[in-house]
This record gives structure tokens, C-alpha cells and sequence, in this order.
């Protein structure tokens, strides 16, 4: 099998006091998915961490994920090793 390769792009946005994160996935020429993530911060107490920024993106990313493994055929997916 061919390495593949997919392309995420994340684009986050703060808007008053929430900050909201998409992240889309690429896969191949038809194939996108879009995750996304809120997250709630307080304009200037404490936030200049970036921690919302943080939140935001991982929520996005862990949406991504959750959609990926709902579409997986993952009985087909384990190693031939475990079969």
C-alpha cells in the first residue's frame, strides 16, 4: 500500500467571549469532513495563555475524529495478526 497523505487546515476565531476552532480534513479528491469546538473564555482575566485557543482546536479535532471513527469499517481495520 502507497503512503497517503491528508491535508488539516484549522481556522480559529475569537468572537466576544467565545472562541470557535473547524478544523477540515482532505481526503483524497471528494472526500471532506468538518469538525468543530467552542470554547468560553473571559476577555482579558487570565487568557492570555491562549488556553481557549487550545480547547477550541481540541474539540475540533476531537469532533474530526469521532466522525471518522463512526464511518471506519472497523471490524475490517484490526491488524491481520489479531484475526
Amino acid at each position: 500500500m502507497q503512503a497517503q497523505f491528508f491535508e488539516v487546515t484549522i481556522v480559529v476565531d475569537e468572537r466576544g467571549a467565545d472562541t470557535r476552532a473547524v478544523a477540515r480534513l482532505q481526503m483524497g479528491a471528494t472526500t471532506r469532513r468538518v469538525g468543530t469546538g467552542i470554547a468560553g473564555h473571559t476577555p482579558g482575566v487570565g487568557n492570555g495563555d491562549g488556553s481557549a485557543v487550545e480547547l477550541a482546536t481540541a474539540r475540533a479535532l476531537s469532533d474530526l475524529a469521532e466522525q471518522l471513527f463512526a464511518s471506519a469499517d472497523t471490524s475490517s481495520a484490526l491488524p491481520n495478526s489479531w484475526l
